[in-house]
C-alpha cells in the first residue's frame, strides 16, 4: 500500500502503481458484486445492475481503500484511468459487468429498468 499524507494524493503516482491491478483486474467477480442490502438502505427498489465503467471504478476503489481520497478524486482517476485504458483493457470489465449482470437477474428477477426523466 501507498504511504500518504492526507494533502499529498499523487493522482499520477497512484495510477501507475495501481493500473497493473486493475489491467488485468486483480479482484475476483464476488468481491466486485455488491448486495443490495449493504448499499440501497431504506429504499426498497433494487439497484441498477453495473455496466463496465461501474465496474472498473468499484475496482479502483476497493484497490484504494487504504488511501485517504474522497468520492471525486476517485472519480477523476478512475476516469482518466479509463479513458487512457485500451478496448482490450476496457473488454475485461465488459465481461466481468455481464457476469454480474447475470447475477443481478437472478438475485432480481421482477427488476426492470426504467429511466427516471
Amino acid at each position: 500500500h501507498l504511504q500518504m499524507t492526507d494533502t499529498d494524493i499523487n493522482i499520477e503516482s497512484i495510477a501507475k502503481v495501481q493500473r497493473s491491478k486493475l489491467f488485468p483486474c486483480s479482484l475476483k467477480v464476488d468481491e466486485l458484486d455488491i448486495d443490495s442490502k449493504y448499499t440501497r438502505g431504506k429504499k426498497k427498489n433494487p439497484p441498477r445492475w453495473m455496466n463496465s465503467y461501474i465496474v472498473f471504478r468499484r475496482a479502483l476503489g476497493l484497490l484504494l481503500k487504504g488511501i485517504k481520497m474522497d468520492g471525486k478524486q476517485l472519480t477523476l482517476l478512475a476516469r482518466q484511468m479509463w479513458n487512457e485504458s485500451n478496448k482490450y483493457e476496457k473488454e475485461e470489465y465488459k465481461n466481468i459487468s455481464l457476469e454480474l449482470r447475470k447475477r443481478h437477474r437472478k438475485r432480481y428477477p421482477e427488476f426492470k429498468y426504467g429511466a427516471k426523466r
